[in-house]
């Protein structure tokens, strides 16, 4: 049974969108590519019509569950994320539901990869004529790559995932990659409120990358965090597990957009006003709520 793999980077481009474009890319575009050109669409015909397919999920007979059904719009809104994030570009200029589509996949490995590490196998043998011989990994005997060019079998995949049997295990990982993270970041990073229990700074960065790539300016979501710490310093929320991981703020909720202005905040003309007690003050029915106990008995915001 053939089998088909992507590889790291690409990997690393899906992690931070939504399952269903995912699934797009996965199913809808990166099975289906051309491993002699990384096209897909070519000798196997796309479309918006095979895509609404592979998306929509129709509940089981009898099920309580709502049909999930995708728009030729949602699904356009899918491409552009997936362009946006660096793993297709599009080809293709036909318009309507059942038009053909093409898309170039810079991430994937194809027949240029397995040539480009063939020369350097060869410039080592070179250099190295004494030394082990290099094993040709993940061929497919007795199959040319003509063969392999639409079966869905990569010519060198350098596989993190394999769908379909008698693959073998993808190789193990010498190093592992180091993100860089820049310097906006870093001071958003700084600025964020701290968390009790898991914020994993990795994934914030990459949630981060994804908006910049939709155009979100950095300035903005630098914003919003100084919003949010205030938001969290005045609720008294810091180091604790109510404050929202990183991950999620730099999200495709946007969260960062919000203005978050706490509810003592918002409470018209009471700002540093104390209260007593028991003291006529025309607030008799006013909520203690976000008010700070003070030694002489009064309450302050």
């Amino acid at each position: 049974m053939n089998s088909w793999r992507w590889n790291e980077l690409e990997d690393e481009a899906l992690e931070s969108l939504p399952p269903e474009i995912e699934r797009l890319y996965l199913r809808g575009i990166r099975k289906h590519m051309d491993y002699a050109t990384g096209i897909t669409g070519v000798k196997r015909r796309v479309s918006m019509e095979g895509f609404s397919e592979l998306l929509n999920y129709y509940p089981p007979a009898g099920s309580k569950e709502k049909p999930r059904l995708y728009s030729r719009q949602q699904i356009t809104r899918m491409i552009d994320k997936l362009e946006a994030s660096g793993l297709v570009v599009r080809l293709h200029r036909g318009k309507g539901v059942k038009a053909a589509m093409e898309f170039k996949l810079p991430l994937a490995c194809h027949d240029a990869d397995q040539q480009r590490a063939e020369s350097e196998q060869q410039g080592a043998s070179n250099q190295n004529p004494h030394g082990c011989q290099l094993q040709e990994v993940n061929s497919e005997q007795g199959a040319s790559k003509e063969e392999r060019a639409t079966s869905g079998s990569p010519v060198n995949p350098n596989p993190l995932t394999t769908f379909g049997g008698g693959a073998s295990e993808p190789p193990k990982k010498t190093s592992s990659k180091k993100l860089e993270y820049t310097q906006e970041f870093e001071a958003a990073w700084a600025a964020y409120p701290k968390r009790s229990g898991a914020n994993p700074k990795r994934d914030a960065f990459k949630c981060w990358r994804a908006r910049l790539a939709e155009g979100v300016a950095a300035a903005d979501m630098i914003a919003g965090v100084e919003r949010y710490a205030a938001f969290i310093n005045t609720k008294g929320d810091n180091c604790t597990e109510f404050v929202m991981q990183a991950k999620r703020f730099f999200g495709t909720n946007a969260e960062y957009e919000n203005e978050w202005i706490a509810p003592a905040q918002k409470q018209m003309g009471f700002s540093g006003k104390r209260l007593t007690p028991g003291r006529h003050t025309g607030l008799e029915n006013t909520s203690t709520e976000g008010l700070v106990a003070q030694e002489d008995g009064t309450y302050e915001f």
